[in-house]
């Protein structure tokens, strides 16, 4: 069996492959046990919906309305952070916990719950306020000017919101859940503002779910299990 993750994710079992050994010259036949490996059975890996709805959306630049309509029809892959993540609970955490607590320390940014990621897509409201900071140096004389945006909530108080959402989908369809983290963030520009959803590190979901997979087809045929693609 050959398995290859490009261009396509599939694998391919070859009945007539070369078999083991020297190979020994005939006059009359040719090459004794030679194999034309034209025989292939090729099996494709089915992405599920679900990893290809949010595949699709994962980096690009949604409206308000596209934001919306998008979680409205996925809130269900979103899943409560544990109380580890939420920082509630100092227990002995997960390996995939851990990983998911590494993310967050390295942007600094908090998990969220559903309802809230359903919150800031219904009714996310900005208020920007611009100021001059102007600093002088005594020392040289020189002086600086800065202009200083801030993000405001109806309030007045400072925007704070949760950057780090997790989701559980399959990567392959009828397959296990796999957690993934997905990044909330959004950028204004005049009176217009642009979000997007980014889902870290997608290809190591995916390459673990291939090898798995993998795995499992080779112990169910005891036939080896190579990477790559078969001569032709």
């Amino acid at each position: 069996m050959f398995a290859t993750y490009t261009p396509e994710l599939k694998l391919t079992t070859v009945a007539n492959y070369h078999e083991h050994g020297p190979r020994s010259w005939d006059a009359v036949t040719g090459e004794a046990g030679a194999g034309f490996a034209d025989h292939r059975g090729v099996y494709t890996f089915p992405l599920s919906e679900e990893w290809k709805r949010w595949m699709a959306v994962s980096g690009k630049e949604l409206t308000r309305e596209e934001l919306a309509e998008f979680i409205d029809n996925n809130i269900l892959d979103v899943i409560e952070p544990t109380p580890y993540l939420l920082n509630a609970s100092s227990s002995d955490p997960a390996p995939w916990e851990e990983r998911c607590a590494t993310i967050a320390e390295k942007i600094d940014g908090r998990f969220g719950q559903p309802h809230e990621l359903v919150n800031l897509s219904r009714q996310f409201t900005i208020n920007e306020t611009s100021d001059l900071k102007v600093t002088a140096n005594r020392n040289d004389g020189t002086t600086s000017l800065q202009f200083v945006n801030e993000h405001k909530d109806d309030e007045g108080r400072p925007l704070k919101l949760p950057s780090l959402f997790l989701i559980a989908i399959p990567v392959f369809d009828g397959m296990d859940l796999y957690r993934l983290t997905a990044r909330f963030s959004y950028r204004k520009s005049s009176s217009t503002v642009k979000f997007r959803l980014q889902v870290f590190q997608p290809d190591i979901a995916l390459r673990d779910a291939m090898e798995g997979e993998c795995a499992r087809a080779q112990a169910a045929t005891q036939l080896p299990l190579m990477w790559g693609t078969p001569e032709r």
